[in-house]
């Protein structure tokens, strides 16, 4: 467990967690005024695609925040063995 670099993952899904929220709320954006053009209304939720785009996006969030909790843990057990020493 020491071996793996949590921050640099933690940093990938927290690029892909900007990314994909930009994009889920831009499509939501997108397909709404669309909707209104055509007397109908949209929703968040109203294709398959947007909904997997919110799902990646919650799953990569848990990965922020599980690499940073173990990134701290990691840290902490160290300083701990450090003092051991």
């Amino acid at each position: 467990m020491k071996k793996i670099r949590w921050g640099i993952i933690g940093g990938a899904c927290a690029i892909l967690v900007f990314y994909l929220t930009i994009a889920f709320v831009a499509s939501w954006m997108i397909l709404d005024r669309i909707a209104a053009q055509t007397s109908h209304s949209a929703s968040p939720f109203g294709t398959w695609w947007q909904i997997l785009i919110f799902v990646i996006d919650i799953a990569a969030a848990l990965g922020v925040a599980a690499c940073y909790t173990l990134m701290i843990v990691n840290i902490k057990m160290g300083k701990a063995n450090e003092r051991q020493a």
